[in-house]
């Protein structure tokens, strides 16, 4: 979707003065957006509210205006530096769980009937990797320290496994987290690096990869396996424009419904670390009495 200046104003802030303008001219997104007609009425016209929002965060480019446009391509860090901020305001307006509702039909729409609940629970693990390599220096060779990052669609911060240190073929035994599930075509992101305790190396990223949530637990209906149980992908890194790395990491993700019992509240399935053992909704309709001007108002909740 290409946005228009208004989007790219909201997005990223310009400093303007009598001498220098700093800003960004256009902002491009690529990406999944959902579109909800809900809730649907009897009456005319028929929908009481739009809903759309990104399923996973969207690839976004730049482009600069005034001294920006120069300083980006003098000083590699300024476009991903904008990035990082663009991104984290998209990720707060319009990428899963967060949505924009404009209501169309003001009379018969209510915030409780807009309202989408997860679609459940979803607990991924890092199992092993293998295909990494020794690092060749001038002194000694550099065998990695491998752990990953792991996250969902929008959600942040990224679960961090343990570190396997001195090993090509890792294995993470137990290392898992839950995430809150709101739509199947939602992404798994994973990132694996090399732990290096040098702070010219520290952080090193060895490759990525990505799979939806509908793709993985898919293979389950092609095989004509019921839902349940554990399900497992051997996920190739890409790195760096090769999409072929030879270095896999293998993951597992685990799919649970929501439910109305409480018996999980209690129950040692979902008391380690990272486990989700309920989820409570708090949903803020209206507010009453802001000492503000209507024109100057522009409130939010925070809970």
């Amino acid at each position: 979707a290409n946005t228009n200046n208004s989007l790219a104003k909201s997005l990223a802030k310009s400093m303007v003065s009598p001498k220098v303008t700093l800003g960004v001219k256009r902002v491009k997104l690529r990406g999944r957006m959902h579109i909800l007609l809900s809730p649907l009425t009897t009456e005319l016209p028929v929908v009481s509210a739009i809903q759309y929002g990104f399923a996973n965060p969207p690839e976004i480019q730049l482009e600069f205006a005034g001294v920006a446009e120069s300083l980006a391509k003098q000083f590699a860090f300024v476009q991903p530096s904008v990035l990082g901020i663009v991104q984290s305001s998209l990720a707060s307006l319009l990428v899963l769980p967060q949505r924009m509702i404009m209501p169309i039909d003001l009379i018969s729409y209510d915030y409780l009937d807009t309202y989408q609940p997860p679609v459940g629970m979803i607990r991924i693990s890092a199992v092993e990797g293998w295909g990494f390599s020794i690092l060749k220096k001038r002194l000694i060779d550099d065998i990695p320290d491998i752990y990953c990052l792991i996250s969902l669609g929008g959600s942040s911060p990224p679960f961090r496994t343990s570190t396997v240190w001195d090993n090509c073929n890792p294995s993470w035994e137990d290392d898992s987290c839950d995430f809150i599930l709101y739509d199947m075509d939602q992404k798994i992101y994973i990132k694996a690096y090399d732990d290096d305790p040098s702070p010219m190396d520290a952080g090193r990223e060895l490759g990525n990869a990505e799979i939806t949530v509908r793709d993985l637990f898919g293979k389950r209906r092609s095989l004509g396996e019921e839902d349940g149980g554990v399900l497992t992908a051997e996920l190739e890194l890409a790195w760096n424009g090769n999409p072929h790395t030879g270095c896999y990491i293998k993951i597992s993700a685990e799919k649970f419904k929501l439910s109305n019992q409480l018996r999980s509240l209690s129950s040692p399935k979902y008391e380690r670390e990272h486990h989700i053992c309920g989820l409570v909704t708090i949903i803020v309709t209206r507010a009453f009495d802001i000492p503000l001007a209507e024109e100057e108002a522009a409130s939010y909740v925070t809970v």
